[in-house]
């Protein structure tokens, strides 16, 4: 397993599914006793674009804070984050970025 880096079983658990096809990655395990990472060719602070694999996992995420009471979906993006001098984007709710229509241009290629 050379070149890997962080949590060594997660690690050797990545390290097959991924073969030698993919040089750069960085995987993670989140559980309820915490989280772990374990990266290879690049360092835990790096920047990938997720794509489509982020979809159900935030709509699981936001069903989960529904559900708990956390938000609703009514609940404006100004709220929770410091949007300040952003324009109307502190005006989206939830709801309408759950369902994609928040108006929000794609991203660039």
């Amino acid at each position: 397993m050379t070149g890997w880096s962080g949590d060594e079983s997660l690690a050797a658990s990545a390290a097959p599914l991924l073969g030698p096809a993919h040089p750069v990655a960085a995987v993670a395990l989140v559980g309820p006793h915490g989280a772990s990472t374990a990266t290879i060719g690049t360092s835990t602070d790096a920047d990938f674009e997720i794509g489509s694999l982020s979809k159900p996992i935030t709509g699981m995420l936001y069903r989960d804070a529904v559900e708990h009471g956390r938000v609703a979906p009514t609940t404006v993006l100004g709220e929770l984050l410091p949007l300040a001098g952003h324009g109307p984007v502190a005006d989206l709710t939830l709801e309408s970025l759950a369902t994609h229509r928040s108006g929000l241009p794609r991203l660039p290629p």
